[in-house]
């Protein structure tokens, strides 16, 4: 097995980051043709290849409905291994109106709500301050989900994490899929109804189209794309959580049945099936191929059939905390929904989901006078 060397690019006089058997260098570098990165200090080179920016901005919206918030704590933990910065959101729902005409002092019960939400969120900040860690805190009205995308826009985020809501029947809220559905940047939906396995063992499933046989309306180059940042930010991810990583892709010979009608053998179709698996298995492998050494090949797997069945199937049976999947909104379109794929798992799937999208995908949401209307329910 080949192991790569990997290092942060730019800002000599910093420190090195420790992670695992990897050493992160910051400094600059040159291409193998003599030319210099310029303004590259976000950037991994890893096996000749140049890796997405490690996560330095953390946006924590916080949720208010959550019992057992856990986001605050697993924000401190990257922050740390990144050397990020964590942003505090508070977002104070206006009372609705017919409230309004019901009390006399409207007015003094919004300050008092603004006021405790104030409270808390400076709260929270302390704890984060102790450990070193930049923080900032905002405290703004409106809807949560959309003052969220709102400000992962305003504030250049890398990562939103947040407590989940979820329904009795364990499907996440409406809130949060619109996050999904409308945040540029990485979105972490972290489960605080289930148990959580402890830090270090944890249990990571990178879920990975790269190839243009997929179902996926979306182009192959946006899959691979996808695919490309859900291996960066995954491995990263791993290093920093100290867990388990295993890397997926869902497949099937989706014509067997159809040559099964046309009079093909059966000899025939399982040659047929084979070599659909052999295809994939190897457009896999050329994905995996800058990741030797930070990926086991062992816990690679190719799952057969559905998604939307094979996938939830999978992570009960391995016990899974985290899918970090694709969006497959088309780059380039403003507010696409996310695909079918990443719908269903927020239904079905028993864990906490880490969701990008692909390169140049457009917000329909803007940073301060977004339009309501262009918000996705």
């Amino acid at each position: 097995m080949v192991t790569h060397a990997c290092r942060r690019l730019g800002n000599p006089t910093g420190p090195s980051l420790d992670a695992g058997s990897h050493s992160f260098e910051r400094r600059l570098t040159r291409w193998n043709d003599g030319t210099c990165v310029p303004n590259r200090d976000s950037l991994f080179v890893f096996g000749g290849r140049i890796l997405m920016k490690p996560i330095q901005k953390i946006l924590v919206p916080l949720e208010h409905e959550v019992e057992s918030p856990n986001a605050v704590d697993r924000a401190i933990r990257l922050a740390k291994h990144f050397q990020a910065s964590i942003t505090l959101l508070g977002v104070v729902q206006e009372l609705p109106w017919y409230a309004r005409i019901a009390l006399h002092d409207a007015e003094q019960v919004d300050h008092a709500v603004v006021e405790d939400s104030r409270r808390r969120v400076e709260r929270l900040a302390g704890t984060v301050s102790v450990e070193g860690i930049r923080v900032e805190t905002r405290v703004v009205h409106g809807r949560p989900a959309l003052e969220s995308v709102r400000e992962a826009i305003r504030g250049g985020h890398d990562l939103l994490l947040k407590d989940a809501a979820t329904s009795k029947e364990g499907a996440f809220h409406s809130a949060d899929r619109q996050i999904l559905r409308n945040c540029p940047c990485a979105v972490w939906l972290s489960r605080s109804d289930r148990p959580h396995a402890p830090v270090g063992k944890e249990r990571m499933l990178a879920l990975v189209d790269p190839a243009p046989l997929g179902s996926s309306p979306a182009s192959s180059a946006d899959r691979e794309s996808v695919s490309t940042t859900i291996l960066d930010l995954a491995v990263q991810l791993v290093e920093a959580e100290q867990a388990e990583l295993i890397v997926a892709h869902v497949w099937d010979a989706t014509a067997q049945g159809i040559l099964r009608n046309c009079g093909y053998t059966e000899d025939q179709i399982d040659t047929y099936v084979n070599n659909v698996r052999s295809g994939v298995s190897r457009t896999l492998e050329r994905l995996l191929e800058p990741y030797q050494g930070r990926i086991d090949p062992d816990a690679v797997q190719l799952l057969r059939g559905m998604p939307n069945t094979v996938i939830p199937e999978f992570v009960d049976e391995q016990k899974i905390d985290l899918i970090v999947m694709g969006t497959m909104a088309r780059s380039g379109v403003a507010g696409m929904l996310i695909g079918n794929t990443a719908e269903s798992l927020l239904s079905q799937a028993d864990c906490s989901i880490l969701a990008v999208k692909p390169e140049g995908f457009v917000s329909p949401i803007h940073a301060n006078t977004a339009p309501e209307s262009n918000f996705k329910e």
